[in-house]
């Protein structure tokens, strides 16, 4: 249910937990069809510059047109290997999904103001209930923050984005805040785990061998993590429940069967 994600990010007004798990807005989360903000990012290559946050972008002149002409002809010119035009081209489409989200982010509660609150009100609501019931049903208050800081891991995970080794075609992590937050609330090296998600490990006749990855392994390697981390949080909280509503003790209690003969 991504519900829980909206709940987590928009309804919960605790101020202390948001910051101890880096949580900012939905539309900031890959995973909730947004990306993180070009502020919190931390970006590998120097030349992968942070597009403009103006709201609006100003209408072209014709010397910026001559300049768009000559970037163009200067990116898919003669002087450029194949590895540098795809590199230029992706930074170029990055630039233009940041600037999409900046103009998103400083609009959305321009326009919709009344939609805004109406959406966080429901948010607040949506989390309050889900603390009663899993209060009400015996989890502890610890088992409940992780609970939360695992949702918070997952939403995490999906904003770490991979781009082209700038000589091969092995996956490479761009933004690395985003690893590390997720190595730090999982409690692992970010090193290990930034490994994880690039390579692959064979057993051989008894020698391991290490592979890197294509960007859409590491990407499918990074789904597979969240999917397994929320399939794996769900079945636990299925057993929790089912374990505080069995009897504790033997005792005389009715039974109900059902035959169905159909």
């Amino acid at each position: 249910n991504f519900h829980i994600f909206y709940y987590l990010l928009s309804g919960n007004d605790k101020v202390s937990d948001r910051e101890l798990m880096n949580l900012t807005a939905p539309i900031d989360y890959c995973y909730l069809g947004g990306g993180p903000s070009p502020s919190d990012e931390k970006l590998r290559y120097d030349e992968i510059v942070e597009a403009p946050r103006a709201s609006s972008p100003p209408p072209p002149s014709a010397a910026d047109g001559k300049k768009q002409w000559a970037k163009n002809n200067v990116m898919h010119g003669k002087g450029f290997s194949e590895e540098q035009r795809k590199a230029n081209a992706q930074r170029d489409a990055e630039q233009r999904k940041k600037a999409l989200l900046d103009r998103a982010r400083s609009n959305q509660n321009e326009r919709f103001p009344d939609l805004q609150e109406m959406e966080r009100k429901d948010a607040r609501k949506g989390f309050t209930e889900v603390m009663a019931c899993l209060v009400d049903i015996g989890f502890l208050q610890s088992q409940i923050e992780d609970i939360f800081q695992i949702l918070a891991i997952i939403l995490h995970l999906g904003n770490i984005t991979f781009i082209q080794h700038e000589t091969n075609d092995h996956a490479v992590i761009d933004r690395s805040q985003s690893l590390l937050i997720v190595s730090d609330l999982l409690g692992v090296p970010a090193v290990d785990l930034g490994q994880a998600l690039q390579t692959t490990v064979r057993s051989t006749k008894g020698e391991n061998i290490t592979s890197q990855l294509t960007i859409e392994q590491a990407i499918d390697v990074r789904d597979a993590t969240a999917k397994a981390l929320y399939g794996r949080l769900f079945s636990w909280i299925v057993r929790k429940v089912n374990d505080f509503l069995t009897p504790k003790q033997e005792e005389d209690f009715y039974h109900i069967g059902v035959l169905d003969i159909f």
